[in-house]
């Protein structure tokens, strides 16, 4: 725990965009304090605020330590894999008036960084992974119905896992984060053919295409889609923006993609500057 504690912290740090080496003071400093899993909570959850988040905005009638308790009760349960008790925590936070956007930045991001973030080592326990990935797929359905609905015709997304892929904690973190930003999402889930994306860009029309994958055995996978799409004479009505855990920006400019995203934030950025007109 002492361990995984102190990668929490290094890992909130990189995400935050700080320049950090294998000597971080912070995660020296747990790891020398044998921190307990509960103090390893709570230094998560003040990171995500005081970092990510910043300054936690005051509303009237309202203390900080009521909102800040709400995301340390999301993101500790989370972790924990306790579905029924994020979904408990984000009902709170809403009575409160908190908005859905200012839960999934708080809380459910960086929360599930740190899911995925389990993937990729092996110091972990497949049935831990498997219920904290239920946790945030509760929080995500919880929070969805409050998606800001915009009048005016909306740019539209197409997003899917590659075949031979069914991770899709990331890809469904990016498609509701697009949602919130305003696009029209039309999520085709996990192991998606390539014939598969190609019929949904000639049926729905959209004007990004989004590729995921957590495996670097499927990675490749991404690259025959774009061929797919080359061949049925669609390339050039669709940007492709690509992402998932081993995918990198060098990758996406080798098979051809229109851009890379490394996080729902910047995937959000990234599909506003190509629908605009930018590059990725």
């Amino acid at each position: 725990m002492t361990k995984l504690c102190g990668l929490v912290v290094y890992n909130l740090y990189r995400l935050v965009g700080m320049k950090v080496t294998s000597g971080l003071p912070a995660r020296d400093a747990v790891e020398e304090k044998g921190t307990a899993a509960s103090d390893c909570r709570l230094l998560l959850h003040f990171t995500v605020c005081g970092t990510i988040g910043g300054e936690i905005e005051r509303k009237a009638g309202d203390t900080l330590s009521s909102r800040t308790r709400v995301f340390h009760q999301i993101i500790s349960a989370i972790l924990e894999g306790e579905a029924n008790g994020v979904i408990s925590s984000i009902n709170s936070g809403l009575q409160m008036g908190m908005s859905a956007e200012e839960i999934l930045e708080e809380a459910l991001i960086p929360a599930t960084i740190q899911t995925l973030d389990r993937f990729q080592g092996a110091d972990f326990y497949i049935p831990d992974v498997i219920n904290a990935s239920h946790a945030i797929e509760a929080g995500l359905l919880a929070l969805k119905p409050y998606t800001k609905r915009n009048p005016q015709k909306r740019k539209k997304i197409v997003i899917g896992t590659v075949a031979g892929d069914i991770h899709d904690i990331g890809k469904n973190l990016v498609a509701l984060s697009l949602e919130y930003a305003g696009f029209e999402v039309v999520d085709l889930g996990v192991n998606v053919s390539r014939a598969e994306f190609v019929r949904a860009v000639e049926w729905h029309r959209p004007e990004i295409l989004g590729l995921s994958a957590l495996l670097t055995t499927t990675m490749g996978e991404m690259a025959g889609v774009i061929e797919a799409l080359e061949k049925s004479h669609l390339r050039r009505r669709v940007k492709v923006m690509v992402g998932g855990g081993p995918v990198t920006r060098e990758f996406a400019e080798s098979i051809g993609a229109d851009a890379y995203g490394s996080s729902a934030r910047e995937a959000i950025s990234i599909a506003r500057s190509l629908v605009s007109g930018g590059e990725g």
